[in-house]
């Protein structure tokens, strides 16, 4: 009786190893990205790091002081030719400009109350030169598209990890790029903000009855909006949707409790009651640091998966799991693998399968690698640059579920008539 438990002990172990093998790879952050750079591997690395910080609800603060690098431009002179109105002129006196100023320390001294070990050296100049820019009806924000040539002019590639474009506008209001950095940025994140005289007592200095200016309040809603720009994780709140995680409006401070929340990571989540935000690791990841670490190409997802099955993250895989009898959601055998980021750098004809036998490539059309399934066994997939300055390298294991599974039932088979013979 002892002999036939340690048999089936020992089957139960190799059951359990081949599940193990076959399941462990659908875990999106689990191992490493194989890394064919230095450069890609320590992004990964960090990247799982902060992954895994926000999964644990970690909030211990960094180790080391990190310093975010600002650029604010103060436009004193703009009209703004409208769509279909007549142009408007706005202006910031002296008093406006030395306004501005009270609001850029207020928001540097916001962000280093809420969190301690970070730096914020903001440095402001007053753009005087008179400027024209056509703009929709009431639009009296600067977009990034609309002052390149000044950024070109005033801003060094590279050289900060945000910029704040302010022009006059009564009723304050902002705008956020959809990146976190780009060319026509200069490497930073943007944000225009509209300079406002709203909710003031004490104008041009601070106001008595405030913690922050109602400007700053606009100010930190922006910058919300470029920390999550940077799409390093799932899980940021939503920048409008302070209401939902139970904030209301302070007569005196505006949404500033939310935002200096979201800003460290402690905005419970009412669905899932995690706390979620900014957390300490993400501070770390700036603009610029990121332009030095970030691979062309990046954010992996494995799409159009069988119907239930979401799309998929890839990058933090050491290597994909996929079934030799796969079908996607189409009932096919192909499989997509598709890219954030870097997919026009991709050059189509250079992709390839090390194994053809196992993985066939396709095609690579509109943003899509589309491979086909052949075989089992283990295929490298590489997705050079054009250049080729860098190539994307992905690992996939084609597996036999069904034949593992007769492995499985032959041992315990096997168990059976040793015992009996």
């Amino acid at each position: 009786m002892k002999e036939l438990f340690l048999k089936r002990l020992r089957v139960v172990f190799v059951v359990i190893s081949i599940i193990c093998l076959v399941t462990v790879s659908f875990s999106a952050n689990i191992g490493r990205v194989h890394a064919d750079t230095a450069v890609k591997e320590d992004y990964y690395t960090v990247l799982k790091q902060l992954t895994e910080q926000v999964e644990k609800e970690d909030h211990t603060p960094l180790q080391e002081k990190v310093t975010w690098k600002f650029k604010w431009l103060v436009f004193t002179d703009v009209t703004f030719n409208q769509e279909n109105a007549t142009p408007e002129h706005r202006t910031l006196d002296s008093n406006d400009q030395r306004y501005a100023k009270v609001v850029a320390d207020d928001f540097k001294k916001s962000l280093e109350a809420a969190n301690p070990n970070i730096l914020v050296d903001i440095d402001l100049e007053m753009y005087t030169t008179p400027i024209q820019v056509t703009t929709s009806n009431n639009d009296f924000i600067l977009h990034e598209s609309q002052i390149a040539d000044v950024l070109a002019a005033k801003v060094p590639y590279g050289a900060y990890d945000s910029i704040f474009a302010v022009s006059d506008s009564l009723g304050g209001g902002g705008v956020t790029k959809a990146t976190y950095y780009s060319d026509i940025t200069r490497g930073a994140a943007y944000s225009g903000i509209g300079l406002s005289k709203l909710h003031v007592n004490n104008y041009p200095e601070h106001s008595t009855d405030r913690t922050i200016e109602y400007s700053t309040d606009i100010a930190l809603h922006e910058f919300c909006h470029q920390m999550q720009m940077a799409g390093l994780i799932d899980s940021y709140p939503d920048v409008h949707g302070s209401t939902t995680y139970g904030y209301t409006n302070d007569p005196k401070n505006g949404w500033m409790k939310f935002y200096t929340d979201y800003l460290t990571g402690n905005v419970k989540d009412p669905k899932t009651g995690k706390l979620i935000g900014i957390y300490p690791e993400m501070w770390r990841l700036t603009p610029r640091y990121l332009q030095e670490i970030v691979p062309i190409i990046r954010g992996g997802i494995w799409g159009f998966r069988p119907s239930g099955e979401t799309d998929q993250s890839i990058d933090v895989l050491e290597k994909v799991y996929i079934p030799v009898d796969y079908k996607n959601m189409y009932g096919s055998s192909w499989f997509d693998f598709y890219f954030k980021v870097g997919s026009e750098e991709i050059g189509a004809n250079n992709i390839k399968s090390s194994n053809t036998n196992v993985v066939q490539f396709l095609n690579f059309d509109n943003a899509i690698a589309r491979m086909k399934v052949v075989g089992t066994g283990e295929a490298t997939l590489t997705f050079p640059t054009k250049n080729g300055s860098y190539t994307y390298t992905k690992q996939v294991v084609i597996y036999d579920g069904k034949a593992a599974q007769v492995a499985v039932n032959s041992l315990f088979e096997a168990a059976d008539v040793n015992q009996s013979s």
